[in-house]
């Protein structure tokens, strides 16, 4: 039984909104949860009112009852507000399906208000409305009367027993049918009922039945985890990606990989054991494409847990209240994918507008965000967020400072360009090409003082291709660094929001570190010119991750 939802019960709401897909474990779950000798009713627009033991038998039964006298909304709540005096202190639940068909029309709303007034002076006849929702959405003239509650999707308990139950209906034609089909052993493996998360009783069952009737009686995890991918991307709010980068395939980023392996050891069993503190997020500032989406997709993959991509851009809609809505679906989603990483990429541009939200758009953007950060505060799942931003000027900073930690990720210094040649090398290289043995990488990485992680892999496959069009087809250092000196480095046209970025990091001599971010590389830096800017704040930067000047040793200052 959801817990929640009992205690809800037994305060015993006038009218209580549940937000759901799942309306038939919900009447249930408050069947089972209500005293002997409370009453419990619902209401179908298709059936009108019957009692919940008909109503659950019904199913079973396909009568297709209709009581007439009950079958328009108006007539039902006329019922519910004259039901006579119960005795022996029961109580009587009414639970209205398809609630958002009618919660809007104004006579609905005042014969509800009747019915919560009047059970809360009448001791005579306690009556409980339970309003099954898919949005959530309570009407304005209601909020004084009504608790909103979300319906958790099936607890892993509760995905177990389905799926026994499932495995033994199926066991009848096939007694050799398990779950998945290639298990090894009597129970039903964890990583199977984790791949359930986030599907609904219904979906469960039914995905499990469709895989073993196509399949011969195949039902395995992969088929669990496409069903899942597939419900989720259908909302357009999230999106479950694969993901096989470890920190291997990253070049560079020392300080940055250190600090995730001790947020990867939370999630271990000995870290559990032990006690660690779970680590609720981290946000990356610094130049585009030098390998902040792909320390992401490593952390996941190291963890070994769902990678879930959000953005939140998708969450925004003309229609008054789906935007938070949309952000309420998300989380709950995300909860129910733990033990999860999950990607906001730009996040700055995701959430823009913030600051002057209730002028652009009545508040809306503010209540979205106001969620989020009530959510990342408070929540209990093994859930992080890796966030990224390419500039920090448009986030608030109350939402910079739910980020337990800020790095700044810069241009990869010499070793890491070397590094990052190689990876990338190897990951396109071909026999055809020639040998690797014979690439010169710290020539390549001496010329490559400016560019990022993304344009050194330009310009491998630059290389690449005119290599294929050249005479003997072999790709050569000299090739290479052709193709290098002919790149134009992205800092030549956002110079300004750099400097505007590392002024905001700023620097602190003694304990060689940024003041409002780490760095995430120690690695020494590229000599620069940087002209006029020599007396601005910029020399208070110091280590900048390789990208305008030589630190002085002694002040931390840039020269």
């Amino acid at each position: 039984m959801n817990a929640k939802l009992e205690s809800y019960l037994k305060s015993l709401p006038r009218l209580l909104v549940v937000k759901t897909d799942e309306e038939a474990r919900l009447i249930e779950e408050i069947h089972r949860s209500i005293g002997k000798n409370d009453e419990l009713h619902v209401w179908n627009p298709a059936f009108g009112m019957m009692d919940s033991a008909s109503y659950i038998d019904e199913w079973n039964h396909l009568h297709h009852p209709m009581d007439s006298g009950t079958a328009q909304i108006n007539a039902a709540l006329i019922e519910m507000y004259k039901t006579p005096a119960f005795g022996d202190g029961a109580s009587a639940y009414f639970v209205v399906l398809d609630a958002d068909r009618y919660m809007a029309d104004p006579l609905v709303q005042r014969r509800l208000k009747n019915i919560a007034i009047s059970s809360s002076l009448n001791d005579h006849a306690t009556r409980s409305v339970i309003l099954v929702s898919q949005t959530g959405r309570i009407p304005p003239a209601l909020e004084p009367f009504a608790l909103l509650h979300d319906f958790d999707n099936p607890s892993d308990e509760l995905i177990r027993s389905l799926l026994v139950a499932v495995e033994s209906e199926i066991k009848v034609y096939n007694e050799n049918f398990t779950i998945p089909s290639d298990r090894v052993g009597n129970e039903i493996p964890m990583e199977f009922i984790e791949n359930c998360r986030g599907l609904t009783a219904f979906q469960i069952k039914e995905t499990v039945v469709h895989f073993a009737a196509s399949q011969a009686l195949n039902v395995t995890i992969e088929n669990i985890k496409e069903y899942r991918k597939g419900v989720i991307e259908k909302t357009s709010l999230l999106d479950l990606l694969e993901t096989d980068i470890t920190f291997d395939d990253i070049a560079g980023l020392e300080c940055l990989k250190e600090h995730l392996y001790e947020v990867r050891s939370a999630w271990t069993p000995e870290g559990k054991e032990y006690g660690v503190p779970v680590s609720r997020g981290l946000l990356q500032v610094g130049v585009p494409g030098c390998g902040k989406s792909l320390i992401a997709k490593a952390l996941a993959n190291e963890m070994g847990v769902t990678f879930v991509k959000f953005d939140p851009s998708n969450l925004f809609s003309s229609r008054v209240g789906d935007s938070e809505r949309n952000m309420r679906s998300a989380l709950t989603y995300i909860e129910a994918v733990a033990p999860c990483v999950v990607f906001i990429d730009e996040i700055e541009k995701g959430l823009a507008g913030i600051q002057s939200s209730s002028y652009s758009d009545s508040g809306t953007t503010a209540r979205v965000i106001g969620t989020f950060l009530s959510w990342f505060q408070d929540h209990d799942d093994d859930v992080f967020i890796i966030a990224t931003a390419n500039g920090v000027d448009a986030l608030p900073p109350e939402l910079i400072s739910r980020f337990e930690e800020k790095y700044f990720v810069g241009l990869p210094a010499q070793q890491a360009r070397r590094a990052c040649f190689q990876i990338q090398f190897k990951k396109y290289w071909k026999a055809t090409m020639g040998s690797m043995d014979d690439l010169n990488f710290d020539e390549m990485a001496e010329a490559s003082e400016y560019l990022t992680g993304r344009e050194i892999e330009q310009v491998v496959c630059y290389a690449i291709r005119k290599a294929f069009m050249s005479e003997d087809r072999k790709l050569t250092t000299e090739l290479t660094l052709e193709v290098i000196k002919d790149k134009p480095p992205l800092i030549q046209t956002m110079r300004e929001e750099i400097v505007e970025l590392l002024e905001w990091v700023g620097f602190d001599p003694e304990r060689q570190e940024g003041v409002r971010a780490k760095y995430a590389s120690k690695e020494d830096l590229v000599e620069a010119d940087v002209g006029d800017n020599q007396n601005s704040s910029v020399n208070s930067v110091g280590r900048m991750g390789a990208l305008f000047g030589q630190k002085d040793t002694e002040t931390g200052n840039l020269n």
